[in-house]
């Protein structure tokens, strides 16, 4: 999700600018229109910005609101996918304390029906153990 470079959406928006029609403005009135999208843009991820202008295919000079829209239409997925990915890294972070803990107690070893746990948790994930000959168990 990196952003495009500052000097890169300058040039992407400049781009827009020649080929859409706006209203009139003057020169600090275009500078602010620059700058604010510029800024705004710098959180997108730069595929999604240099696809969402290029593909602009009104004549007239998009409003921040009609971009947003179009931005957050093909970025929400990666968030959401993203979140998703932290969640079940989380997840499994939690139950890998859990599961040393549970070991570390009174130095009780797990049970069958705990250690088929512990694998299902990491088959989850898409990790599997291997026997190790002097450690005992590791992730792959």
């Amino acid at each position: 999700m990196t952003p495009l470079s500052i000097p890169r959406i300058e040039e992407a928006l400049a781009e827009l600018d020649t080929i859409t029609s706006k209203r009139k403005a003057d020169e600090v009135d275009l500078a602010m229109t620059m700058q604010s999208y510029t800024e705004r843009l710098a959180f997108y991820p730069s595929d999604v910005v240099q696809y969402v202008i290029d593909e602009w295919s009104s004549k007239w000079w998009p409003t921040w609101s009609e971009l947003k829209d179009e931005l957050e239409k093909h970025t929400s997925p990666r968030r959401d996918l993203l979140f998703q990915i932290e969640k079940a890294s989380r997840e499994f972070e939690a139950a890998e304390i859990a599961s040393s803990e549970q070991t570390r107690q009174g130095g009780e070893e797990l049970t069958s029906e705990e250690i088929k746990e512990h694998e299902d948790n990491l088959k989850h994930f898409g990790l599997t153990t291997k026997s190790s000959p002097d450690s005992g168990d590791e992730v792959e």
